[in-house]
């Protein structure tokens, strides 16, 4: 890279430094936070493990947990020093032809009683990694049946949908949503 480009490049990021911010945070219900979608699963697909997701195994038995005020998103399936403390939830779920994609909230300032004191330095630090796309992969969790020839997952009892450095089903990530910056002030 040429020195003219390299300064031009930098000057180009130290002008936008004070804006990356206002990119990316989103507001729900007046709430500054991080509005991601992804796919939590994709039909058909099959993980590391071998397994797929059928869309009748899913979509029949997940109504208990979209029914939830707020359907909790999780570190990892609460495998991680934060346990089963809720990062977010999620806000909305859509089965698609290809998979059930997902809308997620993660507000910039968790609930004070589940982050107290010296462990909301750990949501800061899972928040950051968020932000800027270093933890996006994607995991459902719950009970399930499977097919023992074709390792299908016929039938589900979803509980919660986890942020994870490594999504058994590769293609399983977020992104931040972009067309949330257009919702400024409010939600769905």
């Amino acid at each position: 890279m040429s020195t003219s480009t390299k300064t031009t490049r930098e000057t180009a990021e130290a002008a936008l430094a004070p804006y990356i911010n206002s990119i990316v945070t989103t507001y729900r219900h007046g709430e500054p936070g991080l509005t991601l979608r992804g796919y939590a699963t994709k039909w058909g697909v099959r993980d590391s493990s071998g397994e797929y997701t059928t869309r009748a195994g899913l979509e029949n038995s997940t109504k208990e947990y979209f029914a939830l005020d707020k359907p909790p998103l999780y570190l990892n399936h609460g495998r991680t020093v934060i346990g089963f403390r809720p990062l977010g939830y999620c806000f909305r779920g859509v089965f698609d032809d290809m998979g059930l994609l997902v809308w997620l909230w993660m507000p910039e300032n968790p609930d004070p009683t589940s982050f107290p004191g010296q462990e909301r330095a750990l949501y800061d630090l899972v928040y950051g990694r968020v932000r800027d796309l270093s933890l996006s992969g994607l995991s459902i969790g719950g009970v399930y049946r499977r097919e023992r020839s074709t390792k299908a997952l016929t039938a589900w009892h979803l509980s919660e949908i986890s942020l994870t450095p490594s999504p058994a089903l590769h293609e399983a990530h977020i992104e931040l949503d972009p067309f949330a910056i257009l919702r400024k002030g409010g939600g769905w």
